[in-house]
């Protein structure tokens, strides 16, 4: 607690930098959301005379963005989750949070209607949850490039190297779910994408082969890792306490919890693994007409925000480390 109130520590440097990403992603996302849902609202009223449900779900998320990025909201929330983290009622709402989430996502499509074209609306590409899986995952070399440095100042090379690797997945993923730009900026996908992308877009993960074979299986691996790895991460602990001579020279260079997201994170990836699995070996799609390949734009958000979330947690994590360091020096 020492650390939390100097001023000049990296723990508080690090809260100033994150309300400073938030705020400006978050504001921008809400008004770039409701210039979007004003204008398909013109639209949708001078086509049909209505208004969709899906387009003031929009406004009303678009508003919410605006309202939260407004000072002092975004600082105090930050500073307070941040001083949480390792409070057991905390680690416990983390947990259940996805669990609020999924209920609403299921809610919302026995509400507009599971085959109901408005729903496939919602649901489809270039929805709310597909560009807010991509910017959780643009957000993550924002938070994790810092932690790298840090490694690298500490002389933990190899922790810097799977930090690298880490942020070019995650741009990857990020600039996969948004075509590379292209979609957003209105360019024609080169003519070998059409061709051979099962969705004629700019990307690598929709191309036949990948998407037919091994697209929902390579999601059930990482929603089973991200659900289970933790039992990875007590073990590892375990052995530290039990035999510290036998992982006293790995430790400098591997440090699992800067690797393994732990359990209040693990429900994250819940979702994702048991809709993949029901996709990939079961034939439960076709027996009931309620799941569709298009919900996967939910789930795999509801990821996203876990993997962000691993990522936040570290980076304080990393900064109380710094300071505690810095006090044992003095």
């Amino acid at each position: 607690q020492a650390s939390d109130s100097r001023s000049g520590s990296c723990y508080q440097q690090r809260i100033s930098y994150s309300v400073k990403i938030f705020r400006t992603t978050i504001r921008l996302a809400g008004i770039v959301q409701l210039l979007v849902q004003i204008v398909k609202a013109v639209m949708s009223l001078t086509a049909a005379g209505n208004i969709r449900l899906s387009i003031i779900v929009g406004l009303i998320s678009g508003v919410l963005f605006v309202v939260v990025s407004l000072p002092p909201f975004l600082e105090r929330a930050i500073a307070h989750v941040a001083s949480q983290l390792q409070r057991s009622r905390f680690r416990t709402g983390l947990y259940l949070f996805p669990f609020l989430l999924s209920a609403l996502v299921l809610w919302a499509k026995i509400k507009i209607g599971p085959t109901s074209d408005e729903w496939r609306h919602v649901s489809s590409e270039g929805s709310l949850s597909e560009y807010g899986t991509a910017v959780a995952y643009l957000l993550i070399p924002i938070f994790a490039y810092p932690m790298l440095k840090q490694f690298k100042r500490q002389g933990k090379r190899l922790m810097a190297s799977l930090y690298a690797l880490f942020i070019a997945g995650a741009v990857f993923i990020g600039m996969e779910e948004i075509s590379w730009g292209l979609r957003i900026l209105g360019f024609q996908e080169p003519q070998f994408w059409t061709d051979h992308n099962v969705q004629s877009e700019f990307t690598f993960h929709n191309f036949a082969f990948f998407q037919n074979n091994l697209l929902h299986l390579s999601f059930v691996i990482a929603g089973f890792i991200g659900s289970f790895c933790w039992l990875g991460l007590r073990y590892w602990q375990k052995r530290q306490h039990a035999s510290r001579t036998d992982t006293s020279q790995l430790a400098p260079k591997l440090e699992p919890t800067y690797l393994l997201p732990d359990w209040p994170l693990s429900s994250f990836f819940y979702p994702t693994l048991i809709f993949y699995s029901l996709l990939e070996f079961t034939d439960i799609a076709q027996r009931f007409n309620f799941l569709h390949s298009a919900d996967q734009e939910h789930w795999e958000f509801i990821m996203s925000l876990g993997v962000l979330m691993f990522v936040v947690i570290n980076f304080f994590r990393q900064g109380q480390e710094r300071d505690r360091m810095r006090q044992d020096l003095t």
